[in-house]
């Protein structure tokens, strides 16, 4: 077979394989999409998003020193233009990207031809989008404002992948994959080992050696021009904040692997030992299902493939390795976004080899979804109990000298801007229900400025909020420092 057909076999029995080509499935995956986060589609700002919506909505600055996701800034930008600052628009979209990366799994699980039957293989394709659409762990991912990076990075990902297995064309192909993988780290880090997946499916469609050697040209140099770019833009290549999440500690490193791979299957859990013990009841079940698995297809062209896709997992997961992953809370889930589509590939194969009629096929997959939908919508809840129904009406006092000049009021009780000089409150409302005094004062802030500056307000976060602020002194001018402190104000809130 020559190069140019990147040594690999068109899908077999295309004919049987039009009805996956229509509207149905993705318009199935994207109902189910929008229904399973329907508790959630217009939930409020939380914590980060307010800083990151001044700065992009408000100020328009995209990028940044020492912080490098563009892509995921835009397409905050683009939600605010198309709707302001409706939650219902930035959460729709979210939701949007997710269901759009359920239907690319669809696609590319229909082309990795597991099986010479193709009732297996669209029953593979099938549950494998299932199980990936309703994983009870992507919530952070597309709840969260700022964490649509990780599934904006696994929409790229998918479509290199895609594009491996569909575009003829090498030199085609070689350029698709490499843009898709530039474009998706603008987003986030977690498919930076991405090459390393695409050469293990040329390896698994036994490609010849030379064109894994070129994927590893390509990809490698796509890598070196993201890298330059990065640091051009932000001045660095990991920054503060990245730095932030690696810990070199000999106990995280080598505990973590295991944390990580539990939290792949089994919700956070406040207690330690709950948690030790889940993990290794569920892992020792995994290890047997695996070995049974693998002595039933030893002997079968499918095994190549098989360990071809534990191999791609295992390189998904080693940024997750790296940063770790809460086993306490649903903090950093969106690490494992990326790499619980190999999860539910894997599962979904598990599942597909099965006896056709297997009552005990059609209680494991009653079981998991069970699971999987119980723990979501329970982590839906804890997003909609964690943030605000509505924003609040807020109340600002300014004045010099006193606290009582006059006020404006900035969002009313649907959370509409009540006049055309209005405020986005991101000081108040970045805590919210977390804040243990419930105390506002400039040096929580690094303001710099005297504890005096502002009134020490005590807040009811489930109740309309009402801040009072003005100058360091009763003269009727302000000073410069007094200014700068309002000025900051002004410059936090204004929208």
């Amino acid at each position: 077979m020559t190069e140019s057909d990147r040594q690999r076999k068109a899908p077999a029995n295309s004919g049987s394989f039009v009805l996956m080509k229509g509207w149905l499935p993705p318009l199935l995956i994207l109902a189910g999409a929008f229904l399973l986060y329907l508790p959630v589609i217009n939930h409020y700002f939380v914590s980060d998003d307010f800083g990151i919506l001044y700065r992009v909505c408000m100020q328009q600055i995209i990028f940044i020193s020492g912080f490098f996701r563009p892509l995921s800034d835009l397409t905050i930008f683009m939600n605010y233009q198309i709707g302001g600052l409706r939650p219902l628009v930035f959460n729709c979209f979210n939701i949007l990207i997710h269901g759009l990366n359920v239907y690319l799994v669809f696609l590319i699980c229909s082309d990795f031809k597991f099986f010479n039957n193709d009732s297996k293989n669209n029953q593979f394709a099938w549950l494998s989008a299932a199980l990936f659409l309703s994983y009870p762990f992507h919530n952070e991912a597309i709840v969260w404002i700022p964490g649509r990076g990780a599934s904006l990075a696994c929409l790229f990902s998918l479509l290199a992948i895609l594009s491996f297995f569909r575009i003829r064309h090498s030199s085609l192909s070689y350029l698709l994959v490499s843009v898709f993988y530039f474009i998706g780290m603008l987003a986030f880090e977690s498919i930076l080992f991405l090459p390393c997946i695409i050469c293990l499916l040329a390896y698994a469609e036994k490609n010849q050696r030379i064109v894994i050697r070129k994927w590893v040209v390509f990809l490698s140099i796509t890598l070196i021009l993201h890298l330059l770019v990065r640091y051009a833009v932000a001045g660095t290549l990991l920054g503060p904040y990245g730095a932030g999440f690696i810990s070199f500690h000999l106990k995280s490193v080598l505990t973590s692997p295991f944390k990580v791979s539990a939290r792949l299957l089994i919700p956070p859990t406040k207690s330690a030992i709950l948690f030790s013990f889940t993990s290794a009841l569920v892992m020792a079940c995994i290890v047997f299902f695996i070995v049974r698995y693998f002595q039933k297809i030893k002997k079968t062209p499918a095994v190549r493939k098989v360990l071809v896709l534990i191999l791609i997992l295992l390189f998904s997961l080693i940024i997750a390795f790296v940063t770790g992953v809460s086993t306490r809370t649903s903090e950093s889930d969106r690490m494992l976004y990326f790499p619980s589509v190999f999860v539910c590939m894997i599962a979904g194969l598990v599942i597909a080899s099965t006896g056709s009629n297997s009552l005990l096929k059609y209680v494991t997959v009653l079981s998991i979804f069970i699971y999987n939908i119980f723990f979501l919508e329970k982590n839906n809840l804890n997003w909609v109990t964690g943030t605000a129904s509505k924003a609040p009406q807020v109340k600002a006092y300014f004045g010099v000298g006193t606290y009582a000049s006059g006020f404006t009021t900035l969002l009313d009780s649907r959370g509409q801007f009540a006049t055309q000089k209005s405020f986005l409150l991101n000081v108040t409302l970045q805590n919210r229900n977390s804040m243990s005094a419930n105390q506002i004062r400039p040096n929580d802030y690094n303001v710099g400025a005297s504890m005096n500056a502002f009134a020490t307000v005590a807040i009811d976060f489930t109740q309309d909020v009402t801040i009072a602020f003005g100058a360091l002194n009763n003269s009727s001018l302000v000073s410069a420092d007094d200014q700068q402190v309002l000025d900051w104000f002004s410059i936090e809130m204004l929208a």
